[in-house]
């Protein structure tokens, strides 16, 4: 039992999480559309660089950098951001004006409106998912236009620059709704591009089994890693009576895509061989009806597991809901296919907050407003109060890299870190050896284009990277695009760098002292509901259509609090000390498989028809087994709740003795016939032996939260 419990984690999904340099190299994968959008934002800033040195508008820098901040994967995205900002930033003007009127000659007064927009704004943004970005726009400009009093003195020219700092900002989103509206991608374009690579990738992997490693289980576990969480806002357009059942699609192609790469290499079973050729044939058709192919006909996929001989336990456990999942595939496309819902059942969407939860995140919404702006106000005091303007990007900065939890603003404040070196070394180069030699616009928007082509191959990833991007090329704008007229001087890029190393300090320092939030909580929330999903597995007696849709929700839940484990995870890594529980994860996702195996078994597995009544212990054995599983799972779920020691008592000491049992039977029909029910109790028993595993970390988990 061990061995094959052994085997499992061993896998690659259930091992450690991935690495820098794996992380990296799936994250800059580059596909078509992603390339595409690259060279049109590329395109955008060399056009908005012309446009502004040509007509002489100022803060081309900011006006460049408005192209990255509106960008979207899809082009009704980005023009609905874009339309956006327009009137974000239009309404931004207006509160300005009027907050100045207001303020005339009273400093106290402007610095109290200064504290209320940043207040409001951070506060909208962290409460409001929906309007909180455009509550968002309208007070951070407001507050920006609000410290121009600082540097110009008389009303006409403040008056003047809150003006063309309208113009500066909201030209370059016009250009941009104009060329996504032309060239931009479609979101059903990129939901079948992407759900089509996912499928011919598993079809790859089930042909190329033989390869250990080989370039197939690569892609998969690049695609794996990705995940569909990009793809998951697509499936709700279209149909509003079709939306549950494409967004349930996708989230099937996710489940598709960790059960396939369970799969060990160099399979010899022939009839699993069979079965796998004959599963990547079903995935080629349904990889050429998701692209649209027309008359193609999906192929039949078997209803069940075929004999495996002297496969062992570990590869009947994955390949039966292999095939269950492509089934799932095959009927709910047939039903998207002839336009009619109900093939699948939708996406566990989230329990609603209950009261307590509802008040403890307005609680954390006003903590995170206030938290920022400390620590705004104190970059705008210190840079005020040294009479060093140069550095006022320290402002900017508190405001753009705040996040929810600690890790989460370490991580994004890395980036920008790391990004501001990147891009402002890149700038200070430039200054020094390419800008002496260049005489023309032209040119200079050809090195621009060139930077930021580099820029926009990390600003398109993932949040894990994309804010590198971001920074890099921000910092680079602001050093080269400084002025109408060459120059070699430093000061203004020195600045620059200097004041966003010293927003990160600030930010930092208020974040981890002052009501920290950290990623423990969450971790132990998403936890317990995966186990309650694992146990919900368990707990399904009576196979059918009902028990199978069942089935599905709730895998499609456990994948979904597995993956938000993992992203709260990725962010714990920032944080100081380590994360209590971080080593749940790889138990925790090896228990699926054999769970999942059993919800999918056939009803006379259970039974074992043809067993002699005298034998018929042993299916209340297995049935008792597998009951007291699923009551371990949830009491392990509700002690991480209550932040309390959970209380384990099936672990795989309690399977030992029926496996003995089932291997002294020595009547080859009677052995036969109680076969289907052995395989199930040496499920049951990877299960309880990894509970034993899981136990541990949860209580530290469960610990952790009680503290908290």
């Amino acid at each position: 039992m061990t061995g094959t419990v052994q085997r499992l984690v061993q896998l690659p999904w259930t091992t450690p999480r991935e690495g820098f340099w794996e992380l990296l190299r799936a994250e800059l994968t580059l596909a078509p559309e992603r390339t595409a959008r690259m060279v049109r934002m590329t395109v955008l800033v060399m056009g908005v660089v012309l446009i502004s040195m040509a007509l002489r508008v100022p803060e081309a820098a900011l006006s460049a950098y408005m192209i990255f901040f509106v960008t979207r994967a899809d082009a009704p995205s980005t023009v609905k951001s874009g339309i956006g900002l327009i009137v974000a930033v239009t309404g931004a003007v207006l509160v300005a004006l009027l907050v100045l009127t207001l303020t005339d000659g009273e400093p106290v007064l402007r610095f109290g409106a200064i504290a209320a927009l940043s207040f409001g704004a951070m506060y909208a943004q962290r409460s409001s998912p929906k309007l909180g970005v455009l509550g968002f726009a309208i007070a951070f400009v407001a507050t920006m236009l609000l410290v121009y009093v600082d540097v110009f003195q008389t009303p006409e020219l403040l008056t003047r620059a809150v003006c063309w700092l309208w113009v500066v900002i909201a030209y370059p989103p016009a250009l941009l709704v104009l060329c996504e509206s032309t060239f931009g991608t479609a979101p059903e374009v990129l939901l079948r591009r992407g759900v089509s690579a996912r499928l011919g990738a598993v079809a790859d992997f089930l042909e190329d089994l033989d390869e250990d490693g080989g370039r197939a289980r690569r892609r998969l576990e690049r695609l794996e890693l990705v995940g569909t969480g990009g793809l998951a806002p697509y499936a709700g357009q279209g149909p509003a009576a079709l939306a549950p059942l494409r967004a349930a699609l996708v989230a099937e192609v996710q489940t598709l895509v960790v059960i396939a790469l369970q799969l060990p290499a160099g399979l010899e079973t022939s009839s699993l061989r069979q079965s796998l050729r004959q599963a990547a044939g079903s995935c080629r058709s349904l990889d050429r009806t998701v692209l649209g192919e027309q008359g193609v006909e999906l192929e039949p996929v078997p209803a069940s597991a075929p004999d495996l001989g002297e496969a062992d336990a570990a590869s009947r456990a994955v390949l039966l809901p292999l095939l269950g999942s492509i089934r799932t595939l095959t009927v709910g496309m047939k039903q998207l296919r002839e336009a009619r819902p109900g093939a699948l059942p939708p996406p566990t969407s989230p329990a609603p907050p209950t009261e307590a939860e509802a008040s403890a995140q307005r609680t954390e919404a006003l903590q995170f407003a206030a938290k920022v702006t400390l620590a705004a106000l104190g970059a705008y005091v210190i840079y005020t109060a040294l009479d060093w303007q140069g550095i006022h990007t320290a402002m900017i900065t508190c405001f753009f890299v705040a996040q929810e939890s600690v890790g989460a603003t370490v991580h994004k404040l890395t980036l920008r870190l790391t990004g501001a070196l990147l891009g402002g070394a890149l700038g200070i180069g430039s200054l020094v050896f390419v800008l002496p030699h260049l005489d023309s616009g032209g040119g200079l928007a050809l090195l621009v284009g060139g930077v930021t082509l580099f820029a926009t191959w990390f600003a398109t990833g993932s949040q894990r990277i994309a804010y590198f991007g971001w920074q890099t090329a921000f910092a680079f704008f602001l050093v080269v695009l400084h002025g109408f007229s060459r120059t070699t001087k430093m000061v203004g890029a020195r600045d620059r760098v200097l004041g966003i190393i010293l927003g990160n300090i600030l930010i930092s320092i208020v974040f981890v002292h002052l009501w920290p939030v950290r990623a423990g909580a969450k971790v132990a929330n998403a936890v317990a509901r995966a186990l309650d999903a694992l146990a919900g597995l368990l707990s399904i007696e009576v196979p059918g259509p009902e028990s199978e849709a069942r089935s599905a929700g709730l895998q499609q839940g456990f994948f979904s609090q597995v993956s938000k484990t993992e992203e709260l995870g990725f962010f714990g890594r920032f944080e100081p000390g380590r994360m209590d529980g971080e080593g749940m994860l790889p138990a925790l996702s090896t228990l699926f498989i054999p769970a999942r195996a059993l919800s999918l078994s056939a009803p006379e597995s259970w039974t074992a028809p043809g067993i002699p009544e005298s034998e018929l212990w042993r299916v209340e054995t297995v049935t008792r087994l597998r009951r007291a599983l699923a009551e371990q799972l949830t009491e392990l779920a509700q002690a991480i709740r209550e932040g309390r020691t959970p209380r384990v008592h099936t672990g795989k000491d309690a399977f030992e003795g029926p496996l003995r049992s089932f291997a002294a039977v020595r009547d080859a029909s009677l052995s036969k016939a109680l076969a289907p029910l052995r395989l199930r109790l040496e499920w049951l028993g990877m299960i309880g032996e990894q509970l034993a595993i899981l136990a541990p970390p949860a209580g530290r988990l469960a610990l952790a939260k009680g503290r908290a």
